[in-house]
């Protein structure tokens, strides 16, 4: 009996960065079902590895979107009016944290 993919979109399995721990998995699959925005801390020496060390450095907010690929992966979309992004490093994630508001520009 083949087993089911545990982190299943539109009948794909979406593939993690191998390394990716369990609760970071757990935390971005619930981000995306949601709809919700979060805020990623990733590991220390990120910011030089992705040369976001002027920009954003460690900590992203994003939301979570999906690829249409034949092998789904999670992409940091950077606000509402975004229709894609970069792919997630997620086995670079050190933290996320679910947002429960989203924050209103006036």
């Amino acid at each position: 009996m083949p087993s089911i993919p545990k982190w299943e979109w539109n009948g794909k399995e979406i593939h993690f960065d191998k390394g990716t721990p369990e609760n970071i998995k757990e935390a971005l699959y619930t981000a995306l079902l949601a709809g919700k925005r979060v805020r990623l801390t990733f590991k220390k020496g990120y910011e030089d590895f992705s040369g976001y060390h002027d920009k954003t450095g460690r900590v992203h907010t994003a939301n979570i979107g999906i690829s249409t690929g034949t092998q789904p992966i999670l992409l940091e979309i950077w606000n509402e009016r975004s229709s894609g992004g970069p792919g997630l490093l997620t086995s670079e994630i050190e933290k996320v944290d679910i947002l429960t508001e989203k924050k209103r520009w006036v």
